[in-house]
């Protein structure tokens, strides 16, 4: 058993942000996409997601995951309180400035995330390498500052299921299961576009580069249409496997803007993609300008 129990797995799942230094310190290994069945499926921005060249001076792009579950960064809101005070529900990243949302809203702890919703706000991307260019970002940042009640990026929730808050900025699979819970949390997937997340099948280095048949069997039954269908439905994140036939899902994800959004929208929006150490220290300034600034 000991010796069992010191293998290395076939597969491990990996949220796509840590792809890239799994990739630089050399823990996984790519794929042989020749072997994948329903690689074909999945659009453009998920494969392009998990496809490096390593090393950088290689020319020939592989495959390092197979995405098989993606979600959002949405806006959460409390529908109850909204209708009784006559506020216009939220349904893009503008809405947090309101003053009617004054001290009411709960924000992820995570500098990505805010800084880049107010580079969506500004019309700009996520990924923008340098912050300086953008004259507008700080004064951005200072003025939504009075809006925020709560940072935190494990119990955002909580605060809007009490009524403490009535916003939250969160991710799609935790908003969703709270809306299960409560019947008085809508969310919207912000317009101008938001964050993309996703969940990716990665391989551990190993000593052999064989990938065993059964690990490619695996992946190809998660983009199987109806396996892809249900999981999306079931597990609170879509399969991107769906995002080619819309008109033939199931209504109960066809009709879920959180798990299905428009398909404007998603072109809009943008996987976090790792960026250089001068533009984490322009991020990390910023942040404290947020966090201290009264």
């Amino acid at each position: 058993m000991g010796n069992r129990s010191s293998e290395i797995p076939d597969l491990v799942t990996l949220g796509n942000y840590w792809l890239e230094k799994a990739i630089q310190q050399q823990l996984i290994q790519p794929f042989d996409p020749t072997q994948f069945k329903h690689w074909e499926q999945l659009p453009p921005k998920w494969q392009e997601l998990v496809t490096r060249r390593f090393p950088e001076s290689s020319r020939v792009d592989q495959i390092w995951g197979a995405p098989y579950r993606w979600g959002t960064t949405v806006i959460a809101y409390r529908q109850d309180i909204f209708k009784d005070r006559g506020l216009k529900p939220p349904t893009d990243w503008s809405d947090l400035w309101r003053s009617d949302l004054r001290r009411q809203i709960s924000l992820l702890d995570q500098p990505r995330e805010v800084i880049g919703l107010v580079l969506k706000k500004l019309g700009k991307s996520y990924n923008t390498l340098d912050l300086k260019a953008i004259p507008a970002l700080e004064s951005e940042l200072k003025t939504l500052r009075p809006q925020i009640k709560y940072y935190s990026s494990d119990s955002y929730l909580q605060p809007l299921l009490l009524g403490d808050t009535w916003v939250a900025v969160g991710w799609s699979e935790d908003v969703l299961t709270a809306m299960k819970r409560s019947s008085s949390i809508a969310a919207v997937v912000p317009q101008s576009g938001t964050a993309l997340w996703a969940d990716l099948w990665v391989r551990p280095l190993t000593k052999t580069t064989a990938i065993p048949a059964l690990v490619m069997e695996w992946i190809s039954f998660c983009w199987q249409p109806e396996v892809a269908r249900q999981l999306s439905i079931l597990s609170g994140a879509t399969s991107p496997a769906v995002l080619e036939d819309r008109a033939n899902l199931p209504l109960a994800l066809r009709s879920n803007p959180l798990l299905l959004p428009e398909a404007s929208i998603l072109d809009r929006s943008e996987f976090l993609q790792s960026l250089p150490l001068s533009t984490v220290e322009q991020y990390q300034n910023l942040w404290k300008i947020l966090r201290q600034t009264g």
